[in-house]
């Protein structure tokens, strides 16, 4: 049987050390911090650290964790005393060692660090690591929050993701990331809490420093995006040429996601009543940026596209010669030059993807409600017949 372009192993790079350098928190947070929510970064032993999350058992140096995370669902599901109430004597010396290898203690100091930097912070942050946060953990909180309030919520989000600890083993085809010749040390970053309205965050797409493509993150159907879908996709296309374009030294092909609100709105304000007339231009949108991911199929999702066309798509080097832009994206240097009215809009190359209304039972309904980017293709669409209807819902006149 002929094997079918869909059916084809998928072909991808691996990373090397300088490119996940480049995509390591404090690495791009350096460069775009006034586009980014604030936050401050703990640098950590990566001995102890590792240790910490690779022991059984969770321990928290102090009872900070609160009500707000349910210790006796903890324990009940990490704590091996009931196991071991009925194991003959002859095993004492083996629960001797299982004891000993549990009680690796976290860093007593960073721990109190981690604490005074949530007071600087506000009182409430959202933990993450190098290029990950513990999203394969909030279930461990009450209400599946990633949001802490003391150092032991901050510590028991990290112990229950298996996320954090693969982190720093591997991450994106480069092993032990962490050596001792390496530049890459291990840091806890504490971001200021944010209500982030899962409707308007979208991931963008970038082979060879061009934006090829801008998705919706929450696969659910929102009628406003729609209306606003145009000068959404304007916004996000020239933040990325006046902001992120060619700013890295390694990185030619990467993922970011983004925050969008309007301006002198609140961000968990409701969008259903939004209409275009409401929105003039494109300055009216406030961009945040939120997180930088790597061009990996086996790390980052690709949502509304398939890795296979965007990773075949053909390579645009000279966008100043596309018919759809006007000006030249290398001497682009701020928003304010690609406001000219005598500027044709730039445009990504696949355009930006809304998840479409004909695919949902009503509207409002969810195939995946996930809040942090976790979201997947729904299995009721195929890539085939999403292909079909994509010159339908994602064209652009």
């Amino acid at each position: 049987m002929e094997e079918t372009e869909l059916e084809r192993p998928l072909v991808y790079e691996e990373l090397n050390y300088h490119q996940i350098l480049e995509l390591s928190f404090s690495n791009w947070y350096t460069k775009f911090k006034k586009h980014s929510l604030r936050a401050e970064i703990i640098d950590l032993d990566y001995t102890n650290f590792f240790e910490y999350l690779s022991s059984d058992g969770i321990f928290i140096p102090d009872d900070s964790i609160g009500p707000k995370y349910n210790k006796e669902h903890v324990e009940n599901n990490y704590s091996d005393d009931e196991w071991n109430s009925d194991e003959d004597s002859d095993d004492s010396s083996e629960e001797t060692n299982d004891s000993e290898n549990k009680n690796v203690k976290f860093d007593q100091t960073k721990f109190d660090l981690i604490n005074l930097t949530i007071k600087k912070l506000g009182g409430k942050v959202i933990p993450r690591t190098n290029w990950s946060a513990p999203t394969d953990s909030s279930w461990i909180s009450i209400g599946n929050t990633l949001r802490c309030e003391a150092a032991g919520q901050v510590l028991l989000l990290l112990k229950a993701s298996d996320k954090t600890v693969q982190d720093l083993i591997t991450y994106s085809g480069v092993t032990q990331p962490f050596t001792s010749k390496s530049d890459l040390k291990p840091e806890l970053v504490l971001r200021t809490y944010k209500e982030i309205l899962p409707s308007m965050v979208f991931r963008c797409f970038v082979k060879n420093d061009t934006l090829v493509g801008i998705s919706q993150v929450d696969l659910s159907y929102y009628d406003f995006l729609h209306r606003m879908s145009k000068k959404l996709e304007s916004s996000i296309t020239r933040f990325y040429y006046s902001v992120i374009h060619k700013k890295f030294n390694h990185l030619k092909n990467f993922c970011f996601d983004v925050f969008v609100t309007t301006r002198n709105q609140s961000p968990n304000s409701d969008y259903d009543n939004y209409t275009d007339d409401q929105t003039n231009t494109e300055k009216s949108y406030k961009i945040t940026l939120l997180d930088f991911d790597p061009w990996y199929p086996p790390k980052t999702d690709s949502l509304l596209f398939e890795w296979e066309e965007l990773i075949n798509i053909e390579s645009i080097s000279n966008l100043e010669n596309n018919e759809n832009n006007a000006c030249d994206i290398k001497e682009l240097k701020t928003l304010d030059e690609i406001d000219n009215d005598s500027l044709q809009p730039l445009q990504p190359v696949l355009g930006l993807r809304l998840f479409p209304e004909s695919l949902n039972m009503s509207i409002g309904s969810v195939f995946n409600s996930s809040k942090y980017s976790q979201s997947r293709f729904p299995i009721e669409l195929t890539a085939e017949s999403y292909q079909k209807a994509q010159e339908s819902f994602f064209s652009h006149k």
